[in-house]
């Protein structure tokens, strides 16, 4: 009987937990807007080092062909919307992304945050449906967070406007408590939970614990990884661990436990993310769910640390005021979380299609979900890359790889995907070979563009992708596709 009694206690204490809201701390939750701010900045400064190249008409990819990409790599999508698509010119789209920028400002100095948000959104959705290409599965996330943040309280501490409206007697912390911070929460648990339980489900590699040695082999490692690699017993180890960082430690941030309890599964969520960010090269999706991370990080840790408090007294718990407006909101809210589950339970049956009554709002209105990272495991068997090399002099010169101007070479670290310090390159080249089946024109509007970019250097007679495939020792290669250097043209920068 005191058993079911502790637990009919706990179960009352959720179903409160839930119906009130998530309690965030202000201080967390501004930390975690200044993080999400300023990945939004370094993915444009990305965006802006491609801009003529993939967001013009005169780039790879004008806008009628984008359209046909987005159907390729996602065929189960609506069309595509995109503010990108009003014009083609090289100035409207550094109007536009210059707009993204002001609103990645506004969320790091905390001005107007909710409204820096809502734009914020719309415009890196928009960005991403212009060119599919080079958009990977950190945008699709980081966009799912922009999506609830205008739903939350972001100006509670660290900004412009807590300095605005700061009374004269600095108080001590407060709590933020809504269905705003419910969504938030509830979207972060979603993507841990349900990339953990794609693994399960999908991988027996994941299910016997030997699964890191393996993601190791098929997704690019940074020297630390490859060090990790070559340590058999941690496999089953770091394996299991990340399994239990996913579908086990998301759930200590819903749950009412104690608050050590707590801490330390954000600490174990957060080890894990950082472990991936240190093997993996795998771009900003381990920093966009760190930044929703910080957003739980519980109180008592930033008044040990003396961090300034924010604007309520303390142990007063701020929750969304009520009225129309705010009943609709809530209605919003609610709509978008169903919608959001929903898409990925289904990704769990079928990872490539989806109801058509789900990609009714994908995309659209609520952010695509489903992000099973590293579930498919050991499928490749084999590594592979793509070289950009060309050729002067005719057969009396080697071939020199581009764009660097160095001998050809056809290990690694040549990749056409790592030559430019830009994690967009890698997007694209990791869909080389379905351009090169079904789109071909892209790949020849690029090697032009190689053309075109080191005839100062020195003239090019011909360009390829080389495709790079195997081991040391067993490694072959072949031109995937080849280019005449015709005359020069108005080089892209």
């Amino acid at each position: 009987m005191a058993l079911t009694g502790r637990l009919g206690a706990r179960a009352s204490r959720l179903t409160w937990r839930l119906s009130e809201g998530i309690p965030l701390d202000a201080r967390s939750l501004a930390l975690s807007r200044i993080g999400f701010g300023a990945l939004l900045l370094l993915d444009l400064r990305e965006r802006v080092a491609l801009l003529s190249r993939f967001y013009t008409d005169a780039g790879f990819v004008p806008r009628a062909e984008a359209r046909r990409l987005w159907a390729a790599v996602l065929p189960h999508a609506l069309p595509p919307w995109s503010l990108h698509f009003f014009s083609g010119s090289s100035a409207f789209q550094a109007v536009l992304l210059a707009l993204q920028g002001a609103a990645g400002v506004a969320l790091v100095v905390g001005y107007r945050s909710r409204i820096a948000a809502l734009s914020a959104y719309v415009l890196l959705l928009s960005l991403c449906q212009r060119d599919v290409l080079v958009t990977g599965g950190d945008e699709w996330m980081l966009a799912a967070f922009l999506f609830w943040m205008p739903f939350v309280p972001l100006d509670g501490a660290f900004s412009i406007e807590s300095r605005l409206h700061e009374p004269r007697v600095l108080p001590r912390p407060r709590t933020v408590s809504s269905l705003g911070t419910l969504a938030f929460t509830a979207q972060l648990v979603m993507i841990l939970f349900f990339a953990g339980l794609q693994k399960v489900l999908s991988s027996e590699a994941w299910r016997e614990g030997s699964a890191l040695h393996q993601v190791l082999q098929d997704v690019p490692a940074t020297p630390f990884g490859l060090s990790l690699g070559t340590l058999p017993l941690l496999d089953c180890v770091l394996s299991y661990g990340a399994l239990v960082a996913e579908l086990v430690g998301p759930w200590f941030l819903i749950f009412p436990v104690a608050r050590p309890v707590r801490a330390a599964a954000i600490l174990y969520i957060g080890a894990n993310l950082l472990g991936f960010a240190a093997a993996l090269e795998v771009g900003r999706l381990p920093w966009v769910a760190l930044a929703a991370l910080v957003a739980h990080v519980p109180g008592s840790a930033w008044e040990r640390l003396g961090l300034p408090a924010s604007l309520t007294p303390a142990g007063e718990v701020s929750t969304s005021p009520s009225g129309r407006h705010s009943k609709m909101m809530d209605v919003m809210l609610v709509v978008a979380l169903l919608h959001a589950l929903a898409y990925n339970v289904a990704r769990l049956r079928n990872d490539e299609a989806e109801p058509t009554w789900l990609e009714a709002l994908a995309g659209v209105v609520v952010p695509r979900q489903g992000w099973g990272m590293f579930r498919k495991v050991g499928l490749r068997g084999v590594p592979e890359w793509f070289v950009v090399a060309g050729t002067r002099n005719g057969e009396t010169t080697p071939s020199i790889r581009l764009p660097d101007g160095h001998p050809l070479g056809l290990e690694l670290d040549s990749a056409a995907s790592s030559l430019r310090g830009n994690q967009r390159w890698g997007y694209f080249w990791s869909r080389a070979e379905m351009l090169a089946t079904d789109y071909p024109d892209v790949l020849q509007r690029y090697l032009q563009s190689e053309c075109d970019d080191f005839r100062p250097v020195a003239p090019l007679e011909r360009v390829e992708i080389v495709w790079v495939r195997g081991r040391r020792g067993a490694r072959k290669h072949e031109t995937l596709t080849a280019h005449t250097c015709s005359e020069a043209r108005e080089p892209a920068p």
